[in-house]
């Protein structure tokens, strides 16, 4: 009778289930009911889906514009921002959907520079900084180079949110495409890279840095590698997604293909289907040698630990499910059944 009233102890394996419940749980609380300390950003709210089904005005006429580019946010637009009253919680967003701050963007398809900050890397938050930090010259080239098409801005006007005063959404018309020809290279140690590049002292239009010298191999394919003269070729995107990008290159001579996305490892590349090398280029980017015609470009991301990752996954999955299956000992010797009582009585 005893063990019955002994209170039930749980396994590591249930506590370990009912935290990760508690946390899932945390997020159904409702429009602004769940307050979450997050580091670096100290204490935001979780809101209803409802508040994003609405596309906001600038998302909606960038969606309209045709082509690969990015949408850049203007620095003064943030202090724009921070002037607004707030008398109820939804004013901590619907001014920021708008405008397209933090992460927004992603949800209606629009490609922000600076893209999703997850996790920061040193260079690309290094060379990532406004615009508005740089001379107007060198300003204008940054923006050109990472194909900043879109430029979000503060109205011209005074106004409040309650008189619905949007952002104004500019076009600049010398934003490159994502991947691009260019002829000319100079080799140059990566500080150097850095301040020409912010400096403005660089015509991305023209030329790439790289801090390495190409191997003989490559520099023959090359061809003219100090040729100033701009290739007529043609950049023709086939398919874009976070893992994998593919674009048919035509190049009457060869070329570097300068791509605007950030230089990590794991990034693989494929010309013709032919493994080929990525270079670490303007600082923080990629750049493929190309040889002179007309050629199939693959760049995926398959990276080494992510295998690994797959692996270990399996395998601890693969403990779990054994682990919930084999049968433990004792579990008899604490169960008092009915049947038993009368005869323990007896003995007594």
């Amino acid at each position: 009778m005893l063990c019955a009233l002994r209170p039930k102890t749980f396994s590591w394996l249930e506590r370990f289930l009912a935290i990760i419940l508690a946390d899932l749980l945390s997020f159904a609380g409702g429009t602004f009911k769940t307050p979450l300390l997050t580091p670096g950003r100290g204490l935001i709210f979780t809101a209803s889906s409802e508040i994003y089904k609405k596309i906001p005005a600038t998302a909606q006429y960038i969606q309209r514009q045709d082509g690969l580019y990015r949408t850049y946010r203007e620095d003064p637009l943030r202090r724009y921002l921070e002037t607004f009253p707030i008398n109820e919680p939804q004013d901590i967003i619907a001014p920021k959907m708008e405008a397209l701050v933090y992460d927004v963007g992603m949800l209606y398809g629009v490609s922000l520079v600076g893209g999703f900050e997850a996790l920061l890397i040193e260079d690309f938050e290094i060379i990532h900084r406004p615009a508005e930090w740089m001379s107007p010259a060198a300003g204008e080239k940054w923006l050109d180079f990472v194909g900043a098409k879109f430029i979000i801005k503060p109205p011209r006007e005074t106004a409040t949110w309650a008189r619905r005063a949007l952002p104004e959404v500019a076009k600049n018309k010398g934003a490159f495409a994502r991947a691009f020809l260019v002829q000319r290279s100079e080799v140059l140690p990566q500080d150097e890279i850095l301040e020409r590049i912010l400096e403005g002292r660089w015509e991305p239009g023209e030329m790439v840095f790289v801090e390495e010298v190409l191997p003989r191999s490559e520099e023959a394919e090359r061809g003219a590698v100090e040729s100033v003269s701009r290739p007529g070729g043609e950049v023709k995107i086939i398919r874009w997604v976070p893992e994998e990008e593919i674009m048919d290159v035509s190049a009457p001579e060869p070329a570097f293909l300068v791509i605007s996305q950030t230089f990590y490892p794991g990034w693989k590349a494929e010309i013709d289907g032919k493994p080929t090398r990525i270079y670490r280029a303007n600082y923080a980017f990629r750049a493929l040698v190309i040889p002179a015609g007309n050629h199939r470009v693959r760049i995926y991301y398959s990276p080494l630990s992510f295998k690994i990752g797959i692996a270990i996954s399996i395998l601890g999955l693969g403990l779990t499910i054994l682990l919930l299956l084999w049968p433990r000992k004792g579990n008899h010797s604490l169960r008092t059944t009915h049947d038993e009582q009368p005869e323990t009585k007896r003995e007594l």
